[in-house]
């Protein structure tokens, strides 16, 4: 889409586990027309722009675009003639008269605009304020894009628009960075000698919203045909397949999109081509020089994500991909290739294995570029992708282990979300819409659940049905619903109506388990709070050492299930593999930093003497979730032990080998200990200088917040402050500033079973 989309921006990212961008990651900003008619329509009204109620409006649709471009790095200039052919839309005959209003990047200057091949008066009108589009807190600010108007088009059904116009685009790209941040959201159009970054919709003339149109669907989107001047020593990457007779015929760069899309992105910068055929498709990768030597596992991680994802979602749907190095932090989609942020190839191997990064990127070239969001039913791109890449990776590598982890933390994830946070997951990207969390975390959940209900092959062979049926094409959720009640071979209405289109989750509780053994029956009573759901659920029993999983099914408040069991059983328990997600209480949920930083309070304890900057940062980082006077801080010495109960704990350092602390680990599953120059987890000491700890559990001394506790054998070992929240474990034990030991601390809800004659 323009498509910026994002990889998933969790915590995961930077621990080798997004989290986000969808990040095919996910259109803001500057494709406001995903909220509009389309991303292709020209407005066309009787009315004047401003002042305005309710006023008869008649669209055309743009079916092609050739973009003929100039782009000068040293000058941050580009001059650029768009020629547009339009038809009306829906198909019939335009108001007679009616004005053409177009946007563009407002430092970029219309400079003659011709119709149909005669010179046609036009004027800049206002700018187009974007501050009502759809916001998270992940948006920039707004953008006002420059509105132009043509008052005099030609009469008739289709013509074409020439505009030719230039400029200067250049921005502070270091403003839109942010700590802890993998996405530099605020970007939009910049030249520049360190790189190029020309996303859609800004950087060439584009439709202006008409409100009153609505969030309907939109019309189809149109092709593209760009051509743009070579820059010595400074390959360029657009959105679309190369044309190489175009390039042949005039020495410049060109392609054409291999389908109909929303936008087109152009990109580049001082880089190094590496190219090979993977599969049939012309592969490359733009790097710098000192990147050269990822080049190797950057192709085997394109082939084996081909490889995997082909035979399940369809051919890759272009003959190009490429990975670009960019300059600004990003984990952004665009057909037919990635934008990937230095620092994320620099992490070599791990960039390239974890799941949620190259894979997921990937696959938005089927899903938000390859089929195009509908948004009239939200955003849908980044909750499929999740799935695909960050959850089911683990399953294509044989891994339930992990598989199994991505399922509880989407249950967590969702018990702790509040009430006015816990949207529909069919609003996402739609205004006072779902969240980011709900669309990657929920959204991956949900088609997990969809894919046990179908059946794991019939879902995959619904998603290939999918890109036969939709490439080039926008699709809703009705369409998904619509793919898969195909293959399923009945509705999926009560599926969609529960999971996408409402919000919430299950509450369940296990109020009775009864075991007969004359009848050799186990009664389960299940009351589920405050929630509606209907739906089954796995439900584990354990007998001397054995286990079984029965499927029970939850209908309305109270269900009452009776199950065959040939031996009295000890325990049961619901879910334990998290197949369903649903909320769970906070002692349930996997303690991870942002346990702490979830307390009313917190109370940060200090090593005596001179504390390292870096443990101030940590310090720094957890306090800013907390109010001024919901944060203290005390040196160990100075401890009153009655203050630990009052509030969550941050322990840093030193401090945390104080014996008057040692018994805040007591409970922990693993025996964690801490010394003053090494500390030990699970029986194993780490004692080299290099090594760090940090690890957080539920506070022993109250029935919400945690307890963190950050410790490093030497000052050059902390951690830094800034990657800590993108580490989702209850402890994780650093060797050379990178995790080598993860663990958590999960707890388990079995309820025993009364056993009668």
């Amino acid at each position: 889409m323009e498509t910026r989309h994002t990889a998933e921006s969790n915590a995961g990212r930077l621990s080798g586990e997004r989290t986000e961008p969808h990040h095919a990651g996910t259109l803001r900003r500057l494709r406001s027309t995903l909220r509009r008619l389309g991303s292709a329509c020209v407005a066309m009204s009787l009315p004047m722009l401003i002042g305005c109620a309710s006023q008869q409006v008649n669209t055309m649709r743009a079916v092609h675009y050739d973009l003929d471009v100039s782009i000068e790095p040293d000058t941050s200039h580009l001059r650029g003639r768009a020629t547009v052919q339009l038809e009306a839309w829906p198909p019939k005959q335009p108001l007679a008269g009616a004005p053409i209003r177009f946007h563009l990047h407002p430092d970029l200057v219309v400079k003659h605009v011709h119709a149909d091949g005669e010179p046609v008066g036009f004027k800049r009108v206002t700018a187009t304020d974007d501050s009502d589009e759809e916001k998270s807190d992940d948006d920039a600010s707004a953008f006002q894009m420059a509105t132009y108007e043509v008052p005099h088009p030609p009469k008739g059904s289709s013509f074409e628009l020439d505009v030719s116009y230039d400029g200067t685009l250049f921005q502070d790209v270091q403003a839109g960075e942010k700590e802890g941040a993998i996405h530099n959201l605020g970007m939009r159009a910049h030249i520049a000698p360190e790189g190029v970054y020309l996303s859609g919709a800004s950087w060439y003339p584009t439709p202006l919203e008409q409100t009153d149109a609505g969030l309907r669907s939109p019309p189809p989107p149109p092709t593209f045909h760009v051509t743009v001047d070579t820059i010595p020593d400074f390959p360029l990457v657009g959105s679309g397949d190369p044309d190489h007779e175009r390039e042949q015929s005039t020495g410049r760069h060109a392609w054409q999109t291999p389908y109909p899309v929303d936008a087109f992105a152009i990109v580049g910068g001082p880089h190094e081509v590496h190219q090979r055929s993977i599969r049939g498709i012309d592969v490359s990768l733009h790097l710098k020089p000192s990147q050269a030597h990822h080049a190797d596992g950057l192709f085997q991680t394109v082939e084996t994500v081909l490889e995997r994802y082909e035979p399940l979602v369809g051919r890759y749907p272009a003959r190009t991909y490429k990975i670009v190095d960019n300059f600004f932090s990003s984990g952004f989609a665009f057909p037919t290739f990635t934008l990937l942020s230095s620092a994320v190839i620099d992490m070599g191997e791990r960039a390239q294995t974890a799941h949620g990064y190259i894979d997921h990127e990937m696959l938005h070239c089927w899903w938000g570029n390859g089929i195009l969001v509908d948004r009239s039913q939200g955003n849908w791109c980044e909750s499929i992708t999740s799935y695909a890449s960050n959850y089911y990776g683990h399953v294509l590598d044989g891994k339930p282990r992990e598989a199994r982890r991505k399922r509880r933390n989407y249950t967590h994830f969702l018990s702790r979300l509040s009430a006015e946070k816990d949207k529909p997951l069919g609003t996402y990207g739609l205004p006072e819409g779902c969240g980011r969390g709900v669309a990657y975390e929920k959204g991956a959940a949900v088609f997990h659940l969809l894919a046990r209900t179908m059946g794991q092959a019939s879902f995959f062979t619904a998603m290939r049905r999918f890109t036969r049926d939709y490439l080039g094409r926008y699709a809703s959720w009705q369409d998904i619903q619509t793919v898969c009640e195909a293959e399923y071979g009945g509705s999926l209405q009560r599926f969609f109506d529960q999971w996408v289109h409402h919000g919430g989750a299950p509450d369940l509780e296990i109020e009775e388990a009864v075991y007969n053994s004359a009848r050799q029956e186990l009664k389960l009573a299940i009351k589920q709070h405050n929630t509606d759901f209907n739906f089954e659920i796995p439900v584990r029993i354990e007998s001397n050492g054995t286990s079984r999983d029965v499927d029970v099914s939850i209908t309305g408040g109270s269900s009452e299930v009776v199950v065959p069991h040939e031996f009295a059983p000890k325990t049961v328990e619901i879910d334990p593999d998290y197949h369903v997600f649903r909320k769970v209480g906070e002692q349930m949920i996997t303690p991870t930093t942002n346990t702490t930083k979830a307390g009313d309070s917190l109370l940060t304890i200090l090593p005596d003497g001179d504390v390292p900057q870096e443990f101030l940062s940590i310090q720094a980082n957890f306090e800013k979730r907390f109010d001024e006077d919901e944060r203290m801080s005390v040196t160990v010495s100075a401890l009153d032990a009655e203050m630990l109960k009052d509030h969550s704990l941050l322990i840093l350092g030193e401090a945390a080998a104080d014996p008057t602390l040692a018994h805040l680990f007591a409970g922990l599953d693993k025996p964690v200990a801490i010394n003053t120059d090494q500390f030990s987890f699970d029986g194993v000491a780490y004692e080299n200088a290099d090594n760090a700890l940090l690890c957080t559990f539920h506070h022993p001394l109250r029935e919400d917040g945690g307890v963190t506790v950050v410790v490093a054998n030497s000052e050059q070992s902390i951690p830094r402050a800034g990657l800590i929240p993108f580490y989702p474990r209850s402890l994780v034990v650093f060797a050379g500033g990178r995790g080598s030991v993860y663990h958590d601390f999960e707890t388990r809800e079995k309820i025993n079973v009364e056993i009668k004659p």
